[in-house]
């Protein structure tokens, strides 16, 4: 935008993260995301979902398709609360958080996590906390009827990444399924063209990959070196 209204500046040298280069993940934006999550919440009683506590735009999407499908949400986890209470994200009475795993004191209502189970629910944690919440409630196996876990797929490079294979693992083996959704914050190298013509750089220099390359190579077809 800033560059469609000040058509003079002009710019050398473009600095872009690559990211999502040579990746074969699906491009998913917020909103097919979102879709998604409707998909799976109008279709059973309750949901365990994981996400980063900074992932707002994610997190707000959750809680909002929860509300519209008639999922009540909890939070199980003291930084996901934090930073809910902190920012005001979400209504109070939207929110009750899950005292079994958040001791701090923020402004929602506070239940114990066998409270939330039986309801339609949606149950937010994070990947440190959601194997210990499985274990958790182990002894409630009967009332896992319905059950779907949205788990969100971390940074290619994240650390949360060695740990996707061990979460869906204990997922698994509780009967509940599992379903891998992340909606990338970074461009598609699809968007690059657009990216280009938008800024028309001279040159172009990749950071945040690991395929500095194929973003080269892609340049070079509109010109850009």
């Amino acid at each position: 935008k800033y560059l469609e209204d000040n058509r003079d500046v002009k710019v050398d040298t473009l600095i872009i993260e690559g990211t999502n280069l040579g990746s074969s993940r699906v491009p998913i934006t917020p909103s097919d995301c979102s879709r998604i999550m409707s998909r799976v919440m109008s279709s059973v009683k309750g949901v365990i979902a994981t996400a980063h506590y900074l992932d707002l735009e994610f997190i707000n999407a959750l809680v909002k398709t929860a509300v519209d499908h008639g999922l009540m949400p909890f939070v199980a986890s003291e930084r996901l609360a934090i930073m809910l209470d902190s920012i005001a994200l979400c209504k109070s009475e939207e929110i009750k958080v899950v005292s079994d795993f958040v001791n701090a004191l923020v402004g929602f209502e506070t239940v114990l996590l066998e409270e939330v189970l039986g309801d339609k629910f949606l149950l937010l944690t994070s990947y440190y906390d959601i194997v210990d919440i499985i274990r958790f409630i182990r002894s409630y196996r009967s009332r896992l009827i319905d059950l779907a876990a949205i788990v969100s797929e971390p940074e290619p490079q994240g650390e949360e990444l060695i740990e996707y294979d061990v979460i869906v693992g204990w997922l698994q083996l509780f009967g509940l399924q599992p379903y891998r959704i992340r909606a990338s914050g970074h461009y598609y190298p699809y968007e690059l063209k657009t990216v280009l013509d938008a800024i028309k750089p001279k040159n172009i220099i990749p950071i945040h990959t690991e395929r500095p390359e194929i973003l080269h190579i892609l340049a070079a077809r509109y010109g850009v070196t």
